[in-house]
């Protein structure tokens, strides 16, 4: 990794290792603390809209999503382009409905099953810490002990050699900008034959508990999920606030597949009404419809929402 105008991070790295110090012998935040957080914020959220982009081999789609409540949103997506299906056609207009376990997208007239959210929607969007943790160990992000919630054991936060220290500080990234974050490595963590990345692998910010990145191998593929957003403590934003991803950057073994960006949440003034279909057509179906680009839009989408 090439870090440009070293002297300005220098002290960074300075910061790092002497906290990094000074954390071994004071105490030490465990993993389900980390990662329930922020969904813990989320619970006392006002529901919110958000509009944005997704941004895929050089087009444009603008999208808006809803946050309704817990589990509960919509994402709408305009101006998708007819290149995105297979035949060069079909509508511009895509809805995905959340609701719990319940998922559907419904193109037109048709509508289609998609499966239970993943890492990223569950880290961001969901309020259920007890939720996340099950979703971030099904991905071997964390261990069996890291699901339930546990009171502080502070002799136990104290015993530098007792403590499991998988969450460490380290060097990450706020979008372009060096940060120091919290890294938590999975249990089977290992470094990929074909890079130099690391996997299972989170970073948290320190002031949020914000997660900034998200990577592990799916389908023989490594995937990273990196997140940006204003990590200022300001007069409106106090630390204990739920942190909406202002830019998310997917890639696919190294290589980027889509920006997503988001303009500022604003309270949401109606609802967004959801129906859901009985006779949803399965996802593989939409699949067959889609167009390379289109099979990556869909990615995109099933990966961050």
């Amino acid at each position: 990794m090439k870090i440009r105008n070293f002297y300005k991070v220098l002290p960074l790295f300075t910061f790092i290792s002497i906290f990094g110090t000074a954390m071994s012998h004071a105490f030490y935040l465990f993993p389900n603390q980390i990662t329930r957080f922020q969904s813990s914020m989320l619970k006392s959220a006002q529901p919110f809209t958000a509009k944005g982009t997704v941004q895929l081999s050089q087009k444009k789609i603008s999208t808006v999503l809803n946050w309704v409540a817990p589990q509960k949103y919509t994402l709408s997506l305009n101006q998708i382009d007819a290149s995105f299906y297979d035949d060069d056609g079909g509508v511009s207009e895509w809805l995905i409905m959340r609701d719990h376990k319940n998922c559907q997208i419904k193109i037109d007239s048709q509508v289609f099953q998609c499966p239970l959210p993943s890492f990223w929607p569950m880290m961001e969007l969901s309020a259920n810490s007890e939720a996340v943790g099950k979703t971030l160990l099904f991905y071997k992000f964390l261990k069996d002990i890291d699901v339930p919630y546990q009171e502080v054991d502070v002799e136990k936060m104290l015993d530098t050699e007792s403590a499991d220290r998988r969450a460490k500080l380290a060097l990450g990234f706020n979008g372009n900008s060096p940060i120091a974050v919290i890294e938590i490595q999975g249990p089977e963590y290992q470094i990929s034959n074909d890079s130099t990345l690391g996997y299972p692998l989170l970073h948290y910010d320190q002031k949020f508990l914000f997660p900034t990145l998200a990577r592990t191998m799916l389908e023989g593929e490594v995937i990273s999920i990196k997140a940006s957003a204003p990590l200022e403590v300001t007069r409106d934003k106090k630390k204990y606030t739920h942190i909406l991803a202002n830019k998310i950057e997917i890639s696919i073994n190294e290589e980027l597949l889509a920006t997503i960006s988001r303009q500022n949440s604003t309270p949401l003034a109606k609802a967004p009404v959801m129906n859901f279909s009985k006779s949803a057509l399965d996802i593989n179906v939409l699949k067959a419809k889609l167009s390379n680009d289109g099979k990556s839009l869909l990615r995109t989408l099933l990966l961050s929402h």
